[in-house]
Parts: C-alpha cells; structure tokens; sequence
C-alpha cells in the first residue's frame, strides 16, 4: 500500500548540522487527501482547482518530474555570516526526467546528486561559488550531518503533514523545538513544543492585551527576536535584551512617487519593547546612526533612511522603553494570561488597511503611475488570502513547568471545504503574484 510507506531517514543524512531550520513535507498525507476529496467532494475540489484555462492546478500538474512523491521532501535553512539561504532534498525516481522537468520549467535552479537524492539551493547567494562547493560536500557526506544533533526519524512523525525544527538564533530563552501541522476540514492544527535555556529563569508572561482589531498583534516576554525590520529590506539588528515586546500592524501607506521605483513603504507600525537599562539602548542609538543607510535624528527623535528613501520612522526612549511608531499607541495591559507568546493575524486587514497616497512634492509622472497601477492591480488580487479567517499561534508553559508547549491554528473561512485545498490554492496563486512582481521592469 503506497500510502503507508514508510520513510527512509537517509534523507536527513543530507542536512547540515548548522541549519536552524528544517521542514520536512510528509508528500503521501497530502496525494492521498487530495485524492479524497476529488472522489468524495468533487464539486468543491473542482471549484477550487480549475481555473479558468479548464486546468486544474492539482490534476494538470506535471507528473513525469522525476520526483519520489511518495517520499518526505525536505527543506532547510543555513545561516551564513551575511546572509540565509534555504535548500531542498527530494528522492529522485529518475534523474533524467527530473532534469528534463527542471529544464522545460525553466526553473535555473543550483543542483547536486548523490545515490538517489538531489539537494537543490533554492535562495541565491551573494557567496555562490562558497555554496556549490558546500553542496557538493554535503552530498558527498563531508559536512557533519543534522543526525549528530537530533535524530529526526525520531522526533517527526508520519502521520503529520508537516514536520518542522526550529532553533532561534540568539534567543534569550528557547534553544530550539518542534512545530507539527496537521490539516483538518476547516482548519490547519498547530502543535508544538520548546526546549529552554535554563530551567530555573523565571520568566514572565506577558503583559499586554491581543488587539484584534489589528492585521497582526504579536505579543512575547521572550527574547526571541534580534532583529526588527522596518523600512522595506532595513531591519535593526542586534538587540539589546527587553522583558516585553508589543507590535501591531495594520497596513501599509504606499507613496507613490516620480522615481524609477515609483513607491516608498511606510508600514503602519507600533512596536514596543519594556527595558530595564536605556542606557544600553541609548548607546544602540548611537551604534546604529554610525551606518552607513540608517541614521538616527535625537532633536526629532526620528530614525531615518538616507535622503532617497525619503522613509522615517518615529522613535521613543526613557527609562522604561523604546518604541517605534508612525504614530504613538498605547498598548493595553492584562494579567489575564498564561502565555509567554502570542500572535494574531488576520489577514483581510492587511489589504483593507492598505492605501496609496501621492507625493504632493514629486507626485508620479505617466511612466511611473502606469507601474503604480500595476502594481495596485496586482495587490487587488492578492484577495485570495480572504479565505483565511485567522491565524492564532501561543507558547505557554509546559506542565513538567521546565519547557514550553505551542498550539495555534490557520483558520479558513470555508467551512464545508479543506484545509489542505485551500492552502494548496493560496500557495499557487501566491507563487504567480511573486511571479509578476519579478517579472516587471
């Protein structure tokens, strides 16, 4: 029987001891759903696959890739000195049809074999000839394995649709965990659990209330995060420590402008981190107004771009915090809660509270407001994420009280459909908006 094969963990032996990411993908779980519902639930797998070409993004899709798909396939990240790059291993059938498949999809993918599996880089590198050598150690098996640290034939399990390992870079609290989704009719169910740092930290929950209201409400007492972006590819990096972090987002302005990249993001944020020493977070000020695209305006209390950017972002800094801000909010607190982490998104909002406003100074000539449209159009389109009705994810204590515990769930709206369908949906038509965004000039 196919559908209980069991997985052969040689695949894990292809994963570097370094990644701080893995995701495996239990293939089987999802052809043998996805058969399900185009025999018991035809009318709703056919409304929701074919589009309006008459194909069907499941039943048209390429079938002599060359590809094991009945095999885990795997992806995973490695952390470089200056960038990440993401890798996949799948189990190869045929290598020839597999190159043939990659060819006719004009997919310029870096690509090594060893014994029945290819590993494949799927991000580039700004230190490419140092990855192809990298890939073919791993291939030849003279980089140490992921086995080393974690036996992962172990710790995932079959029956998931997804399997996945994490371990926060330069987290304060969590040393690494597990995330398991399972998708049900109406919804993908997440669990999970954290290992610590230290068993005897005593750390607090956090301190202020969800927003609902919000596109995405992040709430967290544990230092998992050491870099904030906040200016399109501009992040902060190297945080100092904070006990609380507060971010709501809901939205971005878009200014469109005479320029060749006709529009400026300012993302409609707040974020607040409680501290306890602003001394250090002063002396980051500081730090960070010593590079070369951020710079730092304490009589206005402004955190700037260089002058073509044209993007500012406001800041606040006293004893007990720092916060940046397009305009000031105050975040509710509570005591009514056991968590250390929690996030909402909802995802309608992120467009509804989206909007294009014209620089009065350099307002868009014909050239540049055609891309403008464009790109508007494209983002009206971007409505297929409607169909999710939420998103829920918390970390809260373990009952051993020496780790933590995760659950969350991806709502759908679709009630009488599947999980799975729908995020097979979203994904495609989300591949073809990125698409069109690279493809413009």
């Amino acid at each position: 029987d196919l559908f209980i094969l069991k997985p052969n963990p040689e695949i894990y032996h292809y994963i570097p001891q370094e990644a701080d990411i893995v995701i495996e993908i239990n293939s089987k779980n999802f052809i043998r759903e996805l058969a399900y519902q185009r025999i018991y639930n035809e009318a709703y797998f056919l409304e929701k696959t074919v589009t309006e070409e008459d194909m069907s993004i499941v039943e048209d899709a390429p079938l002599n890739t060359g590809i094991d798909f009945f095999s885990q396939l795997i992806m995973f990240r490695e952390k470089w000195a200056d960038e990440e790059v993401w890798y996949s291993v799948v189990k190869i059938q045929n290598k020839s049809d597999f190159e043939t498949y990659l060819a006719e999809s004009e997919l310029e993918l870096n690509t090594v074999f060893s014994d029945d599996y290819c590993i494949i880089q799927l991000t580039p590198s700004i230190n490419q000839d140092n990855i192809s050598t990298h890939l073919d150690k791993i291939a030849q098996h003279e980089v140490k394995s992921f086995d080393a640290k974690v036996d992962l034939s172990v710790v995932f399990d079959t029956e998931n649709e997804l399997n996945i390992y994490i371990a926060p870079k330069n987290s304060k609290h969590i040393i690494d965990g597990y995330l398991y989704l399972n998708f049900l009719q109406d919804k993908v169910e997440i669990n999970g659990n954290f290992n610590a740092i230290s068993q005897n930290e005593d750390i607090p929950f956090i301190s202020y209330e969800d927003d609902l209201s919000q596109a995405f409400s992040l709430r967290s007492s544990l230092n998992l995060f050491n870099s904030v972006y906040i200016f399109n590819d501009k992040k902060l990096e190297n945080l100092p420590d904070y006990s609380q972090l507060c971010l709501d987002f809901n939205g971005v302005k878009m200014l469109t402008t005479n320029s060749e990249i006709p529009i400026t993001a300012y993302p409609k944020i707040n974020l607040k981190f409680d501290i306890s020493n602003s001394s250090i977070w002063e002396e980051y000020l500081v730090q960070l107004n010593e590079s070369d695209e951020i710079k730092v305006d304490t009589s206005t209390q402004a955190i700037l771009l260089d002058a073509e950017a044209k993007s500012a972002i406001q800041y606040r800094l006293n004893d007990s915090e720092f916060s940046l801000f397009q305009s000031y909010n105050d975040f509710k607190p509570t005591q009514n809660t056991t968590d250390y982490f929690s996030l909402i998104i909802n995802p309608s909002l992120f467009l509804e509270n989206t909007e294009f406003v014209k620089d009065t100074i350099n307002p868009p000539g014909l050239v540049a407001q055609l891309k403008v449209s464009i790109i508007q159009s494209l983002m009206e389109d971007m409505d297929y994420f409607n169909a999710i009705e939420r998103i829920e994810f918390t970390i809260c204590d373990d009952a051993n009280e020496i780790d933590f515990i995760s659950k969350g769930e991806v709502l759908f709206e679709e009630k009488n459909g599947n999980s799975m369908v729908e995020s097979i949906v979203i994904a495609q038509d989300f591949i073809g908006t990125i698409g069109a965004f690279l493809n413009m000039e």
